[in-house]
């Protein structure tokens, strides 16, 4: 808003510009709230497929809040437990990325259990929300929760994917900040470096994962006063992190240089028509 306050401001002076600023800023506010009052009212006409989208769509546009409540108001009409953990995990994913960790941890949790009711505990939908949920774990300092979140989402993408899958690698680089912030040196650098092996021979070598597991062995070896990997200036400050670049995300605003991003949900739509269910 405060290019369009210096928009006003030049035409009507400071004085007057305060005032119309101001009661813009009020009517946009009102307007927020009428769209999110008339969101839950007519929620119950619209297809949960079309909420879903809706929700999708605010999400890629940044619009945290309101893909937020989206979500929550198509939770309620999803008919099975595969649609509702998949939903619920992505609650976690928004309420992370809005920083209202303790909330993404509980809805990270319970998409896990239902997740593994669901699937079994060796499936990698099970591993994807271990490892976002050991994201969340290191954004609140549980460092030895996430950790282990961690080691068990790694051990099952191992099995599932292989050992060389890129998948493995991106797990194998937040383990590796998480050991780091243990104090687990060694540990962190073997993790980094198997890492960066597996992303430089599937990615470009400018690719935001490949360019994170860089960045991490270099600020490890700056931690113990030695040079493992020299990095350009396109890397970027040893120890600091990139947006990774996964498909169907948007780039989030850079507020957790900890990890590389989570993955969302890839939820199967309902078919037309489907009726409400309980939660």
């Amino acid at each position: 808003m405060r290019p369009l306050y210096g928009e006003i401001a030049l035409v009507l002076g400071d004085d007057d510009a305060l005032r119309v600023y101001s009661y813009v800023a009020e009517n946009a506010k009102a307007v927020g709230e009428y769209r999110r009052r008339a969101e839950q009212a007519l929620a119950p006409t619209i297809e949960v497929d079309d909420l879903l989208a809706m929700a999708d769509v605010a999400r890629q546009a940044l619009d945290l809040l309101r893909a937020l409540r989206l979500y929550e108001l198509a939770l309620p009409r999803l008919d099975d437990d595969a649609h509702t953990a998949a939903i619920i995990a992505n609650i976690g994913l928004v309420q992370r990325e809005v920083e209202r960790f303790e909330e993404a941890l509980a809805s990270l949790q319970r998409a896990l259990a239902i997740k593994e009711r669901v699937y079994g505990t060796e499936h990698h939908e099970v591993a994807s929300t271990l490892s976002n949920l050991g994201k969340v774990q290191s954004d609140l300092g549980r460092f030895e929760e996430a950790l282990a979140s961690l080691q068990r989402a790694l051990a099952i993408k191992e099995r599932v994917h292989g050992t060389e899958h890129h998948e493995v690698a991106s797990t194998l680089t937040n383990l590796g900040k998480v050991q780091s912030d243990l104090g687990r040196l060694s540990d962190a650098e073997s993790s980094a470096r198997r890492a960066l092996a597996i992303f430089q021979t599937q990615l470009p070598t400018n690719h935001p994962h490949t360019t994170t597991a860089r960045r991490l062995l270099a600020g490890l070896g700056a931690a113990r006063g030695e040079v493992l990997l020299n990095i350009t200036d396109d890397d970027g400050p040893a120890g600091t992190d990139a947006s990774g670049g996964i498909p169907n995300r948007p780039t989030p605003p850079p507020r957790h240089p900890r990890n590389i991003s989570m993955t969302s949900n890839t939820v199967p739509r309902h078919s037309a028509g489907a009726g409400r269910a309980g939660s």
